[in-house]
């Protein structure tokens, strides 16, 4: 798929590019973004009318002052900045979506999660990439689901 794909490394706060594109996917990046909604605003200038941006975020689904860190998108609070379905879609709707229903993803996430624990770690993993706190990382995360505090959303907008 290279004639059909690129990838552009940079700010996802700063998008400029000369066309408009059909589809966007924002993925397990929202909660490490301050200002949802210029930053929605900025990805609703890029989209073609009729474009469809997909979302599958943690948001926060209780009080994130009860988190546990390090977490898998943040060293400690002051890089974390979830927010709840209903702040995104609030966002999203300032910015000119059409916004569907979101979607509690966290029984598929809890289920997967399991699955891959059950199977062992492979020889290359995201611990690899994750470093020496993702025990710690994957603990705290593992527990945020579990209570109730995070909760991987699905949510589809239409520009």
């Amino acid at each position: 798929m290279a004639d059909r794909t690129s990838f552009v490394v940079g700010d996802a706060t700063q998008l400029e590019f000369e066309s408009r594109f059909d589809a966007a996917t924002l993925v397990h990046v929202g909660m490490n973004i301050p200002d949802k909604s210029a930053f929605f605003a900025a990805v609703a200038d890029q989209l073609a009318p009729g474009a469809r941006l997909g979302i599958y975020d943690l948001m926060a689904t209780g009080d994130p002052n009860g988190l546990s860190y390090p977490l898998p998108f943040a060293s400690d609070a002051s890089g974390a900045w979830v927010a709840s379905p209903d702040a995104y879609v609030a966002s999203l709707v300032a910015a000119g979506f059409d916004v569907a229903e979101p979607i509690d993803r966290t029984q598929l996430a809890l289920e997967a999660t399991a699955a891959a624990s059950a199977a062992g770690p492979p020889p290359v993993s995201l611990a690899t990439l994750m470093g020496p706190d993702f025990d710690a990382m994957f603990a705290n995360i593992g527990a945020a689901l579990r209570g109730g505090l995070l909760a991987p959303v699905q949510i589809i907008a239409t520009r």
